[in-house]
This record gives structure tokens, C-alpha cells and sequence, in this order.
């Protein structure tokens, strides 16, 4: 009996030590495929971007539109937590900076479709332009699978702040 007790014990240890070690490997990739390590770089003097992209709605935007307004570009994906945290604070950064010429963008790297998209509109109450990426825009931006990634643009179209992961909206309203 003392056997039979010992080993239920030690397998009920060894399955909670397991899954443990599991649990911490799970986040500790989440964190790092997800760019949660916060990395900013400020850049100075590139050349603008030039990008385009159709909107959930179907409508092509261009960043020649946007010139003379700061623009912040997120790259997201369906899949990301880290992503739909920044959701409400991108809401808040387009409503309460639109008036001053700030523009949001919202770049999705992984929806198929619009229905896709409009489907996080809705969720998320997004009040800005969200789009599906293309080869242009990923390539333009030199965007891989790291999400979120978000980008700041002057008003000629100039990276002048890139963030790798989640970011906060107080580093964000400091940039524009």
C-alpha cells in the first residue's frame, strides 16, 4: 500500500513538474515570437515609404494621402494577444489625435478576407483604417512574422520610430 501511494505521489509530482516546464517554455516562446522583448529604434533621415493597401472596406489608401499627417502603422495578426492589447489604445490614440493630423493604420498580416477583418472591426470597435498586408507594404516596411510591430511616420512619410512588440500608448503619444 505504501508503494502504491509513493507512486501515485511521485507521478502526480512529476505530471505537475512537466507541466510546469511546459507552461514556462509556452511563454517563454509566446514572449519572444511575439516580440514582447520591446525593442524601439529611432531612425533619421530615411527616404518616405512609399505603400498602399485596401482597406476592410475595400478601399485603397495610399501613403501619398496621408503626407503632411503622422502616420502610425500596426502590423498585427489574428492569432496575437499582444496585438489585440494595443487595439483599444490605437482607438484612443486615433480618436483623441485625429484632429491634429495623426492617421492609424492597421495592417493585418494573416486575414484572408475582409469579412475576416470587418468580423475585428467590430470586436475591437476599431475607429481606424485597417487593411490586409501585401508584398508591397510587408516588404516596404521589412516586416516578418514579428507582430505587433508598429511604425511611426513623419509627415513626409519617414520612419522616424519603429517598436517590435507590444507597446504602450503613453510610448506612442510621445512619438507623435
Amino acid at each position: 500500500l505504501n508503494m502504491v501511494i509513493m507512486t501515485n505521489t511521485t507521478h502526480r509530482f512529476f505530471r505537475s513538474a512537466r507541466a510546469l516546464v511546459f507552461g514556462v517554455l509556452l511563454c517563454a516562446g509566446f514572449l519572444l515570437g511575439s516580440g514582447l522583448g520591446l525593442q524601439t529604434r529611432a531612425y533619421c533621415g530615411d527616404a518616405p515609404i512609399s505603400w498602399s493597401v485596401t482597406n476592410h472596406l475595400g478601399k485603397e489608401v495610399h501613403s501619398s494621402s496621408l503626407a503632411g499627417k503622422v502616420t502610425v502603422v500596426n502590423f498585427w495578426a489574428t492569432w496575437c494577444l499582444p496585438c489585440f492589447f494595443e487595439m483599444p489604445a490605437l482607438n484612443e490614440l486615433s480618436k483623441k489625435y485625429q484632429k491634429n493630423g495623426v492617421t492609424v493604420v492597421g495592417v493585418s498580416v494573416d486575414a484572408q478576407s475582409n469579412a475576416t477583418l470587418q468580423a475585428f472591426v467590430d470586436k475591437f470597435k476599431m475607429n481606424y483604417t485597417v487593411a490586409m498586408a501585401n508584398p508591397g507594404i510587408m516588404s516596404g516596411f521589412h516586416v516578418s512574422d514579428t507582430v505587433p510591430m508598429t511604425f511611426v511616420l513623419d509627415q513626409q512619410g519617414r520612419i522616424v520610430r519603429k517598436h517590435v512588440g507590444y507597446v504602450k500608448k503613453e510610448e506612442l503619444e510621445k512619438d507623435i
